[in-house]
């Protein structure tokens, strides 16, 4: 049986342990109130380096300060990708990192050797150009009122030559059918000059 001595040391050090892990509990929870956490849910190719403001990381979560941070995403025959995020203190945001090949030849090759990964990234790619293009229709009421008919022309949308998310397309044979179409879009509230505007002659 242990002596009364030895009894109350031991429960000063189990007290002094018990208070010490209370103590760390209080400052890491202190300490991630302060942080954003990200998590890295997945990373695409697997072999791939990640790093987030310059430190390499892996999946799981990490913490950091509020504010604007970055991922850069790099692997042989691989193209560099950037992702750049802003996150508050006790904000969660999960990523999954992806990037693609640098072309078509070396995306056959390793697609070949890694077939799930290669599906998944397309998945990714599809989602991610389905989200742009909602994006892009939800903040462009024009978009919605396509195409505009008319006897002396066609005004529809499609790619951007310089740039932006989309183009009008204005199709028509001469001078009047431009300066028509051009008064139909401010008649609508659109000012021309803020669109890109290209203009066609039908085939």
């Amino acid at each position: 049986m242990m002596n009364p001595q030895k009894q109350r040391l031991l429960i000063m050090i189990l007290a002094g342990v018990f208070g010490l892990l209370i103590l760390i509990g209080v400052g890491f929870t202190i300490f991630t109130s302060q942080k954003g956490k990200v998590i890295i849910v997945k990373i695409l190719p697997h072999d791939a380096t990640i790093k987030l403001d310059g430190r390499e990381v892996k999946t799981g979560i990490h913490y950091v300060n509020p504010g604007k941070h970055q991922f850069v995403i790099t692997r042989a025959v691989f193209k560099d990708k950037t992702v750049n995020f802003e996150i508050k203190a006790s904000e969660s945001q999960n990523f999954e990192l992806y990037t693609r090949p640098i072309d078509d030849s070396a995306g056959a090759a390793w697609a070949q050797q890694n077939p799930e990964e290669a599906r998944e990234i397309d998945g990714y790619d599809s989602r991610a150009y389905e989200e742009n293009a909602r994006r892009v229709f939800d903040s462009n009421q024009i978009l919605s009122e396509l195409p505009i008919l008319d006897n002396q022309f066609r005004i529809d949308q499609g790619f951007s030559k310089t740039g932006k998310d989309f183009a009008l397309y204005i199709q028509t044979t001469d001078d009047a059918g431009k300066a028509a179409a051009l008064d139909t879009l401010r008649t609508m509230g659109y000012d021309p000059n803020k669109l890109e505007i290209i203009y066609t002659t039908p085939e």
